[in-house]
């Protein structure tokens, strides 16, 4: 019975042992497999122009918008404008009736021309400064506009009370459009004034809107935790599908270097206060090199030094990092020989 229980033992052991054995070898088959079905990427470092950008959003706005009030409240007596008509500076656009304060006008103006012929300096100065009031009174019965632009709004008609609480004309200036967009605070100090800018407009997918900032703000707007600044940008192709307050998206390019070599940023390993590349040889050896980096746009990064325009590199620092994980981890083909770096656990 004693010899019938050891028999089991030893079967269960070598059950056990091959069941490993076989576990082993299956991995190893299925590693191999995978590294034959999925050969390493390699890139060939190449010049191009590389630019890096700040992102911001907000509205499209006029170069001038306003809301005209009246100086008292009133009665319109005459609309001089309609919506959608165009305006130079100083045009009249109404009038509330004014029947007393043009006859007070009246009345000051023929004292004042009296004054003139018949009294001393004082009484005359008395006139001209009661001429002067009454005609500033009757000056806030007229609305005029400040500056050229479209009336794209009328909020009452003639015949209506109106008072000095109520807006009658939005006036804008549309001669000029911008971006009024905000930056976060850890961009805004790589912001400057005369930096171009590429323009996406939600509203417009496709198309190509040139802009540069024209006016970074100094005093930020808060919104929750958040500290942003206003940045203010034009638009220097405007174009009349571009409508005031479309949503924007824009990239403001903040750096820019051209015909230099760059690599993809997954191709750069920084190891032990290091910057490495793995350099694949005609014969199929890689070599791990350094390398001096330079800007980075988050998709490619500029090599300065350490590499040549043709060299063939490994496309992912995945790879570099296992390679420098030991000598256990090293591809048959890497060799990791780096001056004055001890490379290893």
């Amino acid at each position: 019975m004693k010899g019938k229980r050891t028999w089991l033992l030893v079967i269960v052991i070598l059950v056990a042992v091959a069941g490993y054995f076989g576990y082993q070898y299956r991995q190893g088959r299925s590693a191999e497999a995978e590294s034959k079905a999925a050969p390493v990427r390699t890139v060939t470092v190449a010049r191009t122009t590389i630019e890096q950008r700040v992102s911001a959003s907000g509205p499209v706005v006029a170069l001038n918008d306003a809301q005209l009030y009246f100086g008292r409240a009133g009665r319109i007596k005459r609309l001089h404008v309609s919506e959608g008509q165009r305006i130079p500076a100083g045009t009249l656009i109404a009038e509330l009736e004014a029947d007393e304060e043009e006859l007070d006008l009246l009345t000051a103006r023929r004292q004042y021309e009296t004054a003139l012929l018949e009294a001393g300096p004082t009484i005359i100065k008395e006139r001209e400064m009661a001429l002067r009031i009454v005609e500033e009174r009757l000056e806030r019965t007229r609305l005029t506009a400040p500056f050229s632009g479209v009336v794209v709004e009328l909020t009452a008609g003639v015949g209506e009370w109106i008072t000095t609480n109520n807006y009658l004309v939005t006036l804008i200036d549309d001669s000029k459009l911008f971006i009024d967009a905000t930056i976060d605070e850890i961009d805004i100090a790589r912001v400057k004034p005369g930096q171009e800018a590429v323009i996406n407009l939600v509203a417009l997918p496709g198309k190509r809107i040139r802009g540069q900032v024209v006016e970074v703000g100094k005093l930020p707007r808060s919104q929750s935790d958040l500290v942003l600044f206003p940045v203010k940008i034009e638009i220097l192709n405007p174009s009349d599908d571009i409508l005031l307050g479309l949503s924007a998206e824009v990239n403001i390019i903040t750096d820019r270097r051209t015909n230099v070599l760059v690599v993809p940023v997954e191709a750069v390993l920084d190891y032990q206060g290091k910057q490495l590349v793995s350099k694949v040889g005609p014969d199929g050896q890689t070599t791990v090199v350094e390398v001096t980096t330079g800007l980075s746009d988050g998709r490619v990064i500029e090599i300065t030094a350490g590499l040549a325009e043709g060299d063939v590199i490994l496309a992912s620092n995945y790879e570099l990092y296992r390679s420098l994980n030991g000598p256990a981890q090293h591809g048959p083909n890497m060799r990791v020989n780096i001056p004055g770096m001890r490379v290893g656990r």
